[in-house]
């Protein structure tokens, strides 16, 4: 299938004072043929954005077609470069893999880096080589033509490099491998100098790992330490430790002005048993996802966390804290900074059926590792259908943004905003986001996002659709959020051969109402027409929003009690007392035809008999002082 590659903006202000941006379709960042992916973004310093991709328009989808494109939107979402973005680099075969970072040149002019891999064949071998290019905001490229070579991975074809800025933009690190003489792979950091391409530490770089068995499994991730110019390499390294074999995480601390290492030994993050993987970082924390717990029974992946001492000791328990222990399998975590030394998690939960019961966890994990929202976090869906991927960002009003696909075949990309103390500001359910056909996602994936200042986040996403497009769109999320209903008293709704109940919502006339069995909002019953309530001596706690204009109700949802003691479709006859325990709830006894009655309604009952033709009140009834009782005789009527 062809790849979508998609690139959204979701801010919190309004739209009208914007050219390009649409709340229904997306902006063209690149149409040009065949298939466009693995986008890379950041912020341009002025408002706007930089995208890079890699582009098969040269010749086709294999992967010897590959090469470098990039782009530039403005804060109005406007592309400002060439149609369909700049040519980075075509050299022959794949150009892969292009990172970005924001720097500046030793005169202070802002640059964008991109660095990508790039595999040439030299005598009939494929010699992975890591190059870079800088522009301007013009979109003027900096360096030669073709880029400037910073690294030779000496053949390794299959690792993917990263990179992230340094000392205010000074500098671009490049943390790297390559292949080695002897069996095992290097591992290096390097330094990027914005002026001309050169390298700034001595050969290589400062190497960090010797050790690395299989390239294959090598993952690593850059991070700025807390309170410091220093950053975190931390990265995934199959080797035995203790007499396990498997694939565990290390981290090293790295100042950036010399390229010396603080620790003399790498910190072993977690060396647990199994498999460690999706490393994230933020700060001095790392999140993963770990199968230390993992049996063929239970298949518990899960989400482990752990925060690096400056020392290089952890401050956690040793091989980290569980985040998520909960029966099937997490992963797929994504990290945000909340506050200094404390951090915004969000993981895919995919439970012991998998794609059947998939749903989004967000946690809030405080400094000393104790968790803010209780263990199971909040819940922001379930039931998608969908393997779903998830990222998370932080907002400046110290809350979290939080999108995510959902869905399989229909799928689709929301967003929830997430107040300090975890309030879904934007629904139970969050806010549709996409803005496009349901054919076009059929299979979503989220990548990088970049908060907005304000409040929002652009970030970029691949789908599939009939066309390889990269897009850029920008969402409005409601300013003024509606008032949640109120859920009153249920009514009848016939149809023939069957019987339903269902309630009524007052207070959102002009919008689209949502019912809810709890106030999390993660089942969602029938919409307009309210939840059906089926058979005898049912209990349903209904919680309903109102969405007006695809602004959702913010304010808690209060719920409504509905209690069916009895239904019959022809002839109740009602000879229980009410209420039947001290618990009851409002109930209601219904029939389609007649109700006899020669029951006794005691206080504090709340007891409504309707039916179509009769309601007959025989001798040995009787309605006591303290109780409620209401008779009615009503048209059974199909009221959709």
């Amino acid at each position: 299938m062809k790849k979508l590659l998609l690139f959204f903006v979701i801010s919190l202000v309004n739209l009208t004072s914007y050219s390009q941006w649409s709340p229904t379709a997306p902006t063209v960042v690149c149409n040009a043929i065949r298939q466009q992916s693995n986008p890379s973004i950041i912020a341009d310093g002025v408002g706007g954005y930089i995208i890079a991709w890699m582009d098969y328009r040269s010749g086709g989808n294999s992967p010897e077609f590959a090469d470098i494109y990039i782009q530039r939107l403005n804060a109005d979402g406007i592309p400002q470069w060439t149609t369909n973005g700049l040519l980075v680099s075509g050299a022959p075969n794949e150009q892969s893999y292009p990172l970005l970072a924001l720097c500046k040149t030793s005169n202070n002019q802002t640059r964008a880096m991109v660095v990508w891999r790039d595999n040439q064949v030299i005598n009939n071998s494929t010699q992975t080589k890591i190059y870079a290019q800088t522009y301007d905001l013009d979109g003027n490229a900096q360096w030669i033509m073709g880029g400037v070579q910073v690294a030779d991975c000496n053949g390794i074809s299959g690792y993917i490099h990263n990179i992230m800025p340094a000392l205010d933009g000074q500098r671009v690190m490049l943390a790297w491998a390559k292949k080695p003489t002897s069996s095992k792979y290097p591992l290096y950091i390097q330094a990027i100098n914005p002026d001309n391409g050169n390298t700034l530490y001595p050969g290589d770089g400062t190497l960090l790992d010797s050790e690395i068995a299989d390239f294959n499994e090598l993952r690593v991730k850059l991070g700025q330490a807390e309170g410091s110019n220093d950053i975190h390499v931390v990265w995934r390294s199959e080797r035995n430790e203790a007499g396990i074999y498997s694939a565990n995480i290390y981290a090293q601390r790295i100042d950036p002005t010399t390229g010396n290492k603080q620790w003399n030994n790498p910190t072993k993050v977690c060396i647990a048993a199994l498999n460690q993987s999706h490393i994230q970082v933020q700060g001095d924390i790392v999140v993963w996802t770990d199968e230390r717990n993992y049996t063929s029974a239970n298949q518990n992946n899960e989400i482990f966390a752990q925060r690096i001492n400056s020392d290089g000791s952890v401050a956690w328990a040793t091989n980290g804290i569980n985040v998520s222990n909960e029966s099937g399998s997490q992963r797929w975590p994504r990290i945000a900074s909340a506050s200094p030394q404390s951090v915004w998690v969000t993981w895919t939960d995919e439970g012991l059926n998998s794609k059947d019961s998939s749903f989004v966890t967000l946690q809030k994990i405080n400094p000393d590792g104790s968790f803010v929202f209780g263990k199971e976090g909040i819940k922001l869906t379930s039931n998608n259908g969908f393997s779903v991927e998830t990222m998370v960002v932080n907002q400046d009003d110290g809350g979290a943004l939080v999108v995510y696909t959902a869905g399989g075949l229909n799928s689709s990309y929301r967003a929830h905003k997430i107040s300090v103390s975890g309030q879904k500001l934007w629904g139970a359910i969050g806010q549709p986001i996409n803005g496009l056909s349901a054919d076009c996602l059929t299979s979503p994936r989220i990548l990088e996002g970049i908060s907005l200042t304000g409040g929002g986040v652009v970030f970029a996403a691949l789908g599939g659709c009939g066309a390889d497009d990269i897009l850029a769109f920008r969402a409005k999320i409601c300013d003024t959020p509606p008032t949640p209903p109120i859920v009153v008293s249920p009514y009848r709704r016939c149809v023939p051969g069957s019987y339903e109940v269902r309630a009524l919502s007052s207070g959102c006339t002009s919008g689209i109402v949502r019912y809810y069995t709890a106030p999390d909002g993660l089942t969602l019953l029938n919409a307009n027409n309210g939840p059906q309530l089926y058979g005898r001596d049912t209990t349903q706690y209904v919680y309903a929003e109102c969405i007006i204009n695809g602004c959702a109700s913010i304010a808690p949802m209060t719920p409504a009690h509905i209690q069916i003691a009895e239904t019959s479709y022809t002839n109740a006859q009602l000879l229980s007392t009410y209420p039947k325990t001290a618990n009851d709830l409002p109930t209601v006894a219904l029939s389609q035809t007649t109700i006899t009655a020669q029951n006794a309604v005691n206080p504090p009952a709340n007891v409504l008999y309707q039916a179509t033709q009769s309601v007959t009140l025989n001798p040995g009834f009787q309605a006591n002082q303290g109780a409620v009782f209401q008779a009615e005789v009503k048209t059974c009527v199909n009221l959709n």
